[in-house]
């Protein structure tokens, strides 16, 4: 019933323009197709990456590999990786993969979905940076900071506040404890 609302013809135009990558990888790894959106993320032209096996070419040493194997392994999957550029540049992706099956069903290799989360996790890292920072100024300010959620009637408390107060994580932080 999809293909009567979406015929074949326009199969490629919906590929080229999802904001996603995707790549078709045989099962010896070899590169079958890459949209648009994949070469970019990667910096390479498709009739580099075509024929090219993608371990080779995206990951520098096997513990990169490992992961990806053991998902592909199990059919199908989500995970992040970091993948190398054509210029050198490493990358972070949400890979989601899945067989990719002939007319008959018999799995000729694996399609997969790219989503570029490399701005993300340079946040992630800043925020777990900007904590220790903050950790490490209070403990030595011998200062801690705290929130009250009067909603649900509990506090959370630094580490370096517990410390002060001489509690641990087992004290009742609700507004009656206080």
């Amino acid at each position: 019933k999809f293909l009567d609302f979406s015929p074949r013809h326009q199969w490629s135009q919906i590929i080229e323009s999802l904001n996603e990558g995707i790549l078709i990888v045989n099962n010896e790894g070899e590169i079958m197709y890459a949209n648009q959106i994949f070469c970019e993320l990667t910096e390479y032209a498709y009739e580099e990456l075509s024929g090219k096996i993608a371990s080779k070419l995206f990951f520098d040493t096997p513990v990169h590999i490992k992961p990806i194997a053991q998902t592909i392994s199990k059919r199908s999957g989500q995970y992040e990786c970091q993948l190398k550029t054509r210029t050198g540049t490493t990358i972070w992706m949400i890979v989601n993969s899945s067989p990719y099956l002939d007319k008959n069903g018999k799995e000729i290799g694996t399609i997969s979905i790219h989503t570029d989360i490399t701005e993300r996790k340079k946040a992630e890292e800043k925020i777990i940076e900007n904590e220790f920072f903050l950790q490490q100024s209070q403990k030595q300010a011998r200062i801690g900071s705290y929130r009250t959620n009067f909603v649900t009637g509990y506090w959370q408390s630094s580490v370096s506040l517990d410390r002060i107060f001489g509690i641990d994580k087992n004290y009742d932080r609700s507004i009656v404890g206080w």
